[in-house]
């Protein structure tokens, strides 16, 4: 878990660890820019902190997501969660089985990602998945043609 002695960094100290991080699996800066301190209005998530760390979504001028923590780790998991989900989504087009759920090729990237990054985000993320997949279990085709 990623701990500080201050009770909630700048903005600019958060960007400077999200690029830290994210260059252990080659993610440049400009990658991870697009969390600026101000909403694209486009969808994109955008990182605002106070008196607590804020992740925040607005598209089309309405805010359609706005989660808040305390804890550091916990915005940083959002950030490479959504991250790694992007480059997961790449990954799994370039890649991609007709006979499987096209979940599995994606997930297992992302998972890997995030074990290079910190394993216990890797762990957060499965435990997700699982939950996703007791409601909507993986649909593999047993006959592609």
């Amino acid at each position: 878990m990623f701990e500080t002695s201050k009770s909630v960094l700048s903005l600019d100290e958060v960007m400077d660890l999200i690029y830290k991080i994210g260059a252990r699996i080659s993610l440049s800066k400009e990658a991870l820019a697009n969390f600026a301190d101000q909403s694209a209005d486009c969808g994109a998530p955008h990182i605002r902190c106070d008196h607590s760390y804020h992740w925040i979504v607005v598209e089309r001028g309405k805010e359609i997501e706005h989660r808040q923590t305390p804890v550091l780790d916990d915005l940083l998991y959002w950030a490479f969660e959504a991250t790694t989900f992007a480059l997961a989504v790449k990954y799994e087009l370039q890649h991609r089985n007709l006979a499987e759920d096209n979940r599995r090729i994606m997930w297992r990237y992302q998972l890997d990602l995030l074990q290079k990054l910190y394993p216990a985000w890797r762990d957060r993320l499965e435990q997700k998945i699982d939950n996703i997949l007791k409601d909507h279990p993986y649909r593999d085709r047993r006959y592609v043609g």
